[in-house]
């Protein structure tokens, strides 16, 4: 079965239910392969593994009456921030399956359930599916705890499988043919009459532009974007090298910002002197890589990856951050070991498009390094380091 370049085949065995999910429409994509296994229980009333909850309880029951009764920490929300082709249909199948292991009956969107609370409702330790192309703010506006993890693909293998999908093929009601997705980029896309190379300078780096901003220390700059702006439009500056002299001369003040303005109204300051920070760009996508790559790092990050035993596969990475065993038992991931011929040619790509993705290709080679080292998703939910436990 073809599983379009990415590196997995899924397969669930003795979920309930399962069978709703391989019939429900977009889940044949990416070769995934479900499996129920030898001897799959049949449905029931009860709910699935029930005698086993049941039993745990029973062996509880005694210590808890003698027990002096204490508040549990809440269990938090695990929010899962989407990108476009990074194999996300195939994850999100994956992510369904875990709410039906623990008697949950769907993946929520905060999207699609706007009108619903969007998601404020769902329990703690529920995924909860988050676009992040766009931004996303979704732990940040719950009054309880919640962890981001998230899933990334090589930049150029994105790219390509992107400008295919949604500007040549026009899929997805011609969303970035026309559609609403144009907007989203300032009507720059001119899809499906888009080159790849035209198409990665519109649509740029994804990840580093989500991520970045999330970062404590680019928050506390954001404030600063309106002076920015000003100084930029009155001194003809590029925004970037404005941003850079704000920081490194005047301390990401504002006042300071504004002493150094009046000071090129006299021809004198930080301002005049612009034309020796040449390079003053690539110091804004540094800073903008490292604050991507520290935030990452914060939350679970998990990278598309071929991978061999006994290194874990993304799911078993995601159910051990998660405290999960249930999940990581019940579920399994079949990754290859080795990059397909397919999969090494999408990463070579003409020096134009690598160039409009290098913040991406910088951030994503960062992070499968940090994987390597098997250093990716092991903060614990408590708010401490862990050590993700081997297979």
């Amino acid at each position: 079965m073809a599983n379009r370049g990415l590196p997995f085949l899924l397969v669930l065995q003795s979920v309930h239910s399962a069978a709703a999910t391989a019939a429900a429409p977009g889940h044949k994509r990416l070769g995934t392969v479900l499996n129920h296994g030898p001897a799959a229980a049949p449905p029931s009333s009860s709910p699935p593994f029930a005698s086993a909850n049941a039993a745990s309880a029973a062996e509880s029951a005694p210590a808890a009456s003698n027990a002096v009764t204490a508040t549990a920490p809440e269990a938090p929300i695990f929010a899962y921030a989407a990108f476009d082709k990074v194999g996300a249909t195939t994850f999100r199948t994956i992510l369904s399956a875990r709410e039906r292991l623990h008697n949950r009956s769907y993946l929520c969107d905060p999207w699609f359930a706007r009108h619903r609370g969007g998601c404020r409702d769902v329990p703690g330790e529920a995924v909860v599916n988050v676009g992040a192309d766009r931004g996303f703010d979704f732990c940040e506006r719950q009054g309880r705890p919640c962890r981001y993890f998230t899933l990334l693909r090589h930049p150029l293998e994105r790219i390509r499988s992107a400008h295919a999908y949604f500007c040549v093929a026009c899929s997805e009601h011609h969303r970035q043919c026309g559609g609403h997705d144009v907007h989203q980029w300032g009507g720059r896309l001119s899809c499906p009459n888009m080159s790849l190379a035209a198409y990665a300078r519109t649509v740029g780096s994804v990840y580093t532009r989500a991520f970045a901003p999330k970062e404590p220390s680019e928050r506390a700059e954001e404030k600063l974007e309106t002076v920015h702006a000003e100084i930029a439009s009155l001194t003809r500056l590029d925004a970037a090298t404005v941003r850079e002299i704000v920081r490194t001369s005047c301390h990401n003040r504002r006042d300071e910002a504004y002493r150094a303005l009046d000071q090129f109204q006299e021809g004198t300051g930080p301002f005049v002197q612009a034309t020796a920070l040449t390079n003053a760009r690539s110091k804004e996508r540094l800073r903008r890589i490292d604050a991507a790559e520290r935030y990452l790092k914060s939350i679970c990050t998990l990278v598309l990856e071929p991978a061999e035993p006994p290194r874990p596969t993304i799911v078993q990475q995601l159910a051990r951050w998660m405290g999960d065993p249930l999940f990581e038992s019940k579920i399994s991931l079949v990754q290859r070991g080795r990059a397909s011929h397919a999969e090494r040619q999408a990463r070579e790509a003409p020096q134009s498009v690598s160039d409009a993705l290098m913040e991406d290709i910088e951030l994503y080679r960062r992070m499968k390094h940090w994987a390597d080292r098997g250093e990716a998703c092991t903060e614990g939910r408590g708010g401490g380091a862990r050590r993700v436990p081997g297979p």
